[in-house]
């Protein structure tokens, strides 16, 4: 992992984004999927890193299509993938293009995209603290939904809450939705 992150830290430097932490003393904050860093640049600004774990996604396929299999999703002829990190980009990009807000992608490589850090409350923790969260999300996927969004993998986790807002993370998992009748079911599902 030392030598991965020197690289990605060589390529931001090259950007002109200057870490001031060096990978020694990073906290992994990752997820199943990916490794995720907090890192700080010279003037203060924060930043998001993710690394996928490339030697968990065969078991994550496994785990998912059995729970996916579970909820019904896939019985009901729906399928998920694992988009690329130039997918997730390109997916977030759509999004804040129609106004749904997710962190700016600063930088994408082949094994790392670079995101700028969002201050809020995850999801999860809102919705213990405050039921009214629920208010707040439900209102944001159904708003994302009549603009042709799906994200994918909703869980709470992958959601802050900013604000009023709701903003979204983590678009590795998405649903395929090649057509209304998919897109119908995907929405459903979605919101179950």
């Amino acid at each position: 992992m030392r030598m991965r992150l020197q690289k990605i830290f060589d390529t931001l430097h090259k950007e002109k984004i200057h870490i001031v932490s060096f990978p020694d003393n990073l906290e992994d904050l990752g997820g199943t999927l990916n490794h995720v860093f907090k890192l700080e640049d010279k003037r203060g600004e924060q930043y998001m890193l993710r690394i996928p774990k490339a030697e968990y996604r065969g078991l994550i396929r496994d785990y998912l299509l059995q729970l996916y299999r579970d909820a019904g999703f896939v019985t009901r002829g729906n399928e998920f993938f694992h988009r690329t990190l130039m997918q997730q980009a390109k997916f977030s990009w759509a999004c804040k293009k129609k106004g749904i807000l997710v962190p700016d992608v600063l930088l994408v490589g082949k094994d790392f995209l670079l995101t700028r850090f969002i201050d809020g409350e995850l999801y999860t923790e809102a919705v213990k603290q405050n039921c009214k969260a629920i208010s707040i999300l439900f209102p944001a996927l159904i708003n994302a939904h009549r603009k042709g969004i799906v994200f994918g993998d909703r869980w709470g986790g992958n959601e802050l809450i900013v604000g009023n807002q709701i903003c979204f993370l983590d678009f590795d998992i998405g649903y395929l939705c090649e057509n209304e009748s998919q897109f119908q079911k995907c929405k459903n599902f979605e919101l179950a």
